[in-house]
């Protein structure tokens, strides 16, 4: 939230959190495990985030691999920018609000 997910957004939404690192071990990679954390995240956010309302993610456009695992988690695009390292690919994941 603020500033650090505001850099991704054409304007501000104060009910959206930036997600801004992913690793995975290279070893360790294509078995799934980043693609089950950020299926994790619907879950994870709201019990620290509890006013977010979407995740925003930046991701290096040489990197089609991140994503792959980005899409089949269920972020979509949602624009474009230049990022320090060339140009991102903008993504986000609206989280579901829950009904008492």
């Amino acid at each position: 939230m603020g500033a650090h997910c505001d850099k991704y957004l054409p304007q501000p939404d104060p009910g959206a959190v930036a997600l801004s690192a992913l690793s995975v071990d290279a070893r360790e990679q294509g078995r799934g495990l980043g693609t089950a954390a950020m299926r994790a995240l619907p879950s994870f956010v709201p019990r620290h985030f509890p006013q977010a309302r979407r995740v925003v993610l930046a991701v290096n456009q040489r990197n089609p691999a991140a994503r792959r695992t980005y899409d089949r988690a269920g972020f979509a695009l949602l624009g474009e920018r230049q990022g320090p390292a060339g140009p991102q690919w903008v993504m986000t994941l609206p989280l579901l609000l829950s009904t008492p």
